[in-house]
């Protein structure tokens, strides 16, 4: 009686191991529970990229729009030193003047220098569109290049 009971159990023994194998070397089916925490985990992953995205894009954002201020502010510096001496000079002239015909001359060269400078003015603000234009297209195509990385993953 007491090698069958002793038996019975190294069997159950033997059979509870190989069980145990089995289900160890057989590779687990995922659960729902393990799809969606796999889920939840990709959707972190998902957001913090998308946040690490977003704060470079806002960095090259103010980064552009610091620099373009400064370039505008330069530049109005320098418009407005040219409309002074141009100012100077006419009111110079004008001063120095004889005759009427001097006068005449000294404010058509006021003249053409506003127009100069006018012109400066409308090609910077041209170049200022350029390279707006240019850092939108570049802000979209990385928006874009993002999207489809994160799309893959």
């Amino acid at each position: 009686m007491q090698k069958l009971r002793v038996m019975v159990v190294l069997g159950i023994a033997v059979a509870a191991t190989s069980v145990h194998a089995d289900t160890k070397a057989a590779p687990k089916a995922p659960t729902t529970s393990d799809k969606a925490a796999e889920q939840r985990e990709k959707a972190i992953e998902r957001r913090k990229m998308r946040f690490e995205f977003m704060k470079k894009e806002q960095d090259k954002r103010w980064s552009f729009e610091d620099d373009r201020i400064k370039e505008e502010r330069d530049f109005a510096d320098d418009i407005r030193k040219e409309r002074r001496e141009a100012e100077r000079t006419r009111d110079q002239t004008i001063a120095d003047a004889t005759d009427v015909k001097a006068e005449s001359e000294a404010r058509k060269k006021f003249e053409e220098s506003n127009k100069g400078i006018q012109k400066k003015s409308d090609d910077f603000r041209k170049s200022l569109e350029g390279k707006r234009k240019e850092y939108h297209d570049s802000a979209e195509k990385d928006r874009k290049e993002f999207l489809d990385s994160l799309n893959k993953k």
